[in-house]
């Protein structure tokens, strides 16, 4: 790849980060459970798009039970998705 490919590449990444922590900070309530973790634990955890994919995945796909090996932001992250399905009717999901 290119010097003009590497660029490319690097500001698409830069705007899907970018994009994606608008939308986490636009929810409320997974931003809170986020930053509420964040402050009681060390995990680093992943990139704002990473939180973002894991949450619309599990909101779109309402899975009744998610594997999650570890625990950190992610796991928060699943489990606040969980809870909104469940709260818009569907059947509660196991984590």
């Amino acid at each position: 790849m290119g010097w003009l490919g590497q660029k490319t590449t690097a500001v698409r990444r830069r705007t899907i980060e970018y994009r994606s922590r608008k939308s986490v900070e636009a929810n409320t309530h997974l931003m809170t459970a986020i930053r509420e973790y964040m402050t009681a634990s060390n995990s680093t955890g992943c990139s704002f798009s990473d939180y973002w994919f894991l949450y619309s995945l599990v909101r779109r796909h309402k899975p009744t039970c998610v594997l999650e090996l570890g625990t950190g932001i992610s796991t928060v992250v699943i489990a606040t998705a969980l809870a909104e399905n469940e709260a818009e009717g569907r059947p509660a999901g196991k984590l």
